[in-house]
């Protein structure tokens, strides 16, 4: 029951994000959020959602070759990957806690296409890694908690 529930989580997520992606400006893509409903039930109910760790342990386990890019001389981002799961371009972020934190910690982000993904690295390797981060990442919430 619980594997259905992240692949639908991940399913919605993609749905979300195909629909007139291209057409969109990026202005669309930070100011859209994921609240997905569960079949009848409310996505703001706890009960019905999944947990981050979960998702994140779900994902890892289902992608073995993640895209990875260690973030040098980044403020923010300690290093980024990449999953593909069914379709569904998933991001594991590893933020720093301060300026010392090397390994960072991980935060889970949904509906990330090839695209917004080649956008990314392209802009956080010419630019600024948090800069990018927040243009094309940030705003691609999971529905979990």
């Amino acid at each position: 029951m619980r594997k259905i529930s992240i692949l639908f989580s991940l399913l919605v997520c993609v749905s979300l994000n195909a629909q007139n992606y291209m057409s969109k400006p990026i202005e669309y893509r930070k100011t859209r959020s994921y609240v997905p409903n569960y079949g009848n039930h409310s996505a703001n109910k706890s009960s019905n959602k999944i947990s981050c760790n979960e998702l994140m342990a779900y994902v890892i386990s289902k992608d073995k070759y993640p895209k990875t890019l260690n973030c040098y001389n980044s403020s923010l981002l300690a290093k980024v990957k990449r999953y593909e799961v069914e379709g569904v371009g998933v991001v594991v972020a590893y933020i720093k806690e301060n300026e010392y934190d090397y390994k960072g910690r991980p935060y889970i982000f949904c509906g990330i296409s090839s695209y917004t993904w080649i956008n990314f690295t392209s802009d956080g390797t010419y630019n600024s890694w948090g800069k990018a981060f927040h243009k094309y990442i940030m705003d691609n919430k999971c529905n979990c908690y």
